[in-house]
């Protein structure tokens, strides 16, 4: 299964709320929103830290899978079931331990009568059904597969746990292993701009600032990084030698390195452009003659040092206007443009770029 284009939303998985920080540092670098898959409508999962239920309250967005939805997951599920499986996926009553959850409402009533029929699932306690580890991973990855469509990119932070199902989900094996590729590219991007240790709350900042802002200039520039990593992450997930991943990786981190060296260059030469442009020079040296008295008024050296100074700042604000319309020109060709927009934005060390 493939998916065409770039996305401006991802779909969460396996649990109701992320674990750690990074999948909300991805999202909040990524993605317009990330939704939560949740059992029922209302549900709203809380996070244990600050900073990550700020990210989730910012962007996120709770999903109750649809009666189609839950349709299209129980043929795939009964497909995938009803195969050979090795023993890990049969429930075993627990004595001692942690036992894996799911909720029932995230699938339909007949799908979890057929898991018990076959072995899958455990018994029902309140509103959630006991299972296996692999089991649950499994049936979470083909809801969040059927949530996401072929519109929405698909994220996870049990990214181990879902390696070694390589070879057993259910026509989900690229897809998953490019979820995995992508989540592994932000890295690459973040160092190219001193911005590996980027707290949640700077990024939270940013949005922040984005949606106040209005208009769709960096969405746009998101998207544009957002797409080019989509490609190279699907490149990677294609490939079968480890040596030939590290290869991409290492000539994506050259591309983006040299497109940011680029970015800062073309911006660099637009602002000198503007400041030498025939218009403002032109204003510039009117407003100069008038500072200098060389224009003659009624009023006196007063009115002409006023004129200067009205001229010179005519001329300095032309020029502003004309980089700021070149600037935003220019950004739009480049898919680090919005890192250097982040960085600009950012206290230091970031600002510096």
């Amino acid at each position: 299964m493939s998916k065409q284009g770039t996305m401006s939303a991802a779909v969460y998985y396996p649990h109701t709320a992320p674990v750690g920080a990074n999948v909300m540092r991805t999202a909040l670098l990524l993605w317009d929103e990330i939704e939560f898959i949740v059992p029922w409508q209302g549900f709203r999962p809380q996070h244990e830290r600050s900073d990550i239920q700020a990210a989730i309250d910012m962007i996120g967005r709770f999903h109750v899978p649809s009666d189609a939805q839950k349709r299209d997951a129980h043929a795939r599920v009964e497909e995938f079931a009803t195969g050979a499986l090795p023993k890990a996926f049969f429930y075993q009553e627990k004595t001692s331990g942690e036992e894996g959850y799911m909720f029932a409402g995230k699938l339909m009533p007949e799908t979890w009568l057929m898991l018990s029929e076959l072995g899958l699932r455990g018994s029902e306690d309140g509103e959630q059904y006991r299972l296996e580890d692999a089991m649950g991973l499994t049936l979470m990855s083909i809801v969040a597969d059927c949530c996401a469509g072929e519109t929405k990119a698909r994220v996870t932070d049990r990214t181990l746990a879902y390696q070694k199902l390589n070879g057993i989900l259910l026509d989900t094996d690229d897809l998953t292993q490019a979820d995995t590729e992508r989540v592994a590219l932000v890295p690459i991007v973040l160092s190219l701009v001193d911005a590996t240790s980027l707290p949640l709350s700077s990024l939270i900042e940013m949005r922040r600032r984005e949606a106040s802002r209005g208009g769709r200039h960096l969405p746009r520039l998101r998207a544009r990084l957002r797409d080019r990593l989509e490609r190279q992450a699907s490149q990677i997930a294609g490939l079968e030698r480890a040596a030939d991943a590290a290869e991409l990786k290492r000539q994506l981190e050259i591309e983006l390195e040299d497109d940011l060296g680029a970015l800062r260059h073309e911006l660099q030469m637009a602002k000198g452009e503007a400041l030498l442009s025939r218009d403002v020079v032109v204003t510039a040296a009117v407003g100069a003659l008038a500072a200098g008295g060389r224009i003659a008024d009624v009023w006196g050296g007063t009115a002409a040092a006023v004129t200067g100074g009205l001229s010179l700042a005519a001329g300095l604000m032309g020029a502003r206007l004309k980089y700021a319309k070149e600037r935003r020109t220019i950004l739009e060709r480049h898919p680090m443009a919005y890192m250097l927009e982040i960085a600009d934005a950012l206290p230091a060390p970031l600002g510096k770029c």
